[in-house]
Parts: structure tokens; sequence; C-alpha cells
């Protein structure tokens, strides 16, 4: 593969993760995640479930775990695997077929991972106290919003990145 193939893969498969980082950060809200540096979570830090309600998430989340664990792990089998073969200049082909791999197994945990979140909020919207409500309500206001100032944010170190390290 020539320097200029190889080059365009990189960057497409930057440019794909920077953006999937940034719709997870954004989920997530202040602070970029939650505890595992998973938005879900973080939803759950600020609403400060009380024991019974944790008791809820634990019962869902014990019913998801194994697909989450494979899914994630897969996940990462892949992205090793992809970053093997562009270190090794594998030919252009290997690479388009691990960055699809890569993607198909990010699209599978994202679906997983909306799914958990879905049956918890049905589960736990019931039991929310007013005050819990009203964090749920403003987070679910505030999601999008700040999308395109982090998007714009982290091309702006890139471009601040490659304009120190250019010729």
């Amino acid at each position: 593969m020539n320097g200029k193939k190889l080059g365009s893969v990189v960057l497409i498969v930057f440019f794909f993760m920077t953006g999937f980082l940034a719709v997870n950060n954004a989920i997530a809200g202040p602070g970029g995640h939650g505890g595992f540096g998973d938005p879900v979570f973080g939803l759950l830090h600020r609403l400060d479930l009380n024991d019974a309600q944790k008791t809820i998430v634990a019962g869902v989340l014990k019913n998801y775990v194994g697909q989450l664990q494979s899914a994630v792990t897969q996940l990462a089998t892949d992205r090793a695997t992809l970053s093997k073969d562009i270190l090794s200049q594998a030919a252009g082909n290997q690479i388009t077929n691990d960055a699809s791999q890569v993607a198909k197994d990010q699209g599978v945990l994202i679906q997983l991972r909306s799914t958990i979140m879905s049956a918890i909020i049905v589960q736990l919207t019931p039991t929310l106290s007013t005050d819990q409500q009203t964090i749920l309500q403003t987070i679910q206001s505030k999601l999008g919003k700040n999308i395109t100032a982090r998007m714009d944010m982290r091309f702006a170190h890139l471009n601040q990145w490659i304009a120190n390290h250019s010729q």
C-alpha cells in the first residue's frame, strides 16, 4: 500500500473515531463520561439514585452484562487488528475490511447500549423523585446542543497540531 492510501485510511478512521467519541461525550454531559467512561453511568451518577433505584438498574444491567462484555471485547479485538494491520502496512483492502468490521462492532455496541439505557429509563422513571425528574429533563434538553462546539474544539486542536508540524 502506498503512503497516500495508507494516510487516507488513517484519516478516515481518525475522523470516524473522533465523531464517535464526540457524540459519546456529548451524551455524557459535563466531564465527558460517567463511570467506566460510559454516558449511561454518567447519567445515573447525576441522578443520585437511592438504593432501591440502584437495585432496579442492577437488575437491568445483569440481563445485559454478558452481551455488553462480548460486544466490547469484540470491538477491542477488532480495533487491535486494525491497528496492527495499519502499522504493518497491510494491503489496502485488508485495512478497509478491518475498518468496516470496527464500524460494524461499534454499531452493535451503540445499539446494545441504547437498548440497555432504554430499559433502565423505562423501569426507573416511575420511581424518580421530583428532583430526579427535573435533572433528567434538564439532561434531555441539553442533548445535542454541545456537539458542534466539541467537534469544533477537536478540529481546532487537530488544525493547530498540523500547523505546528507542517513544513
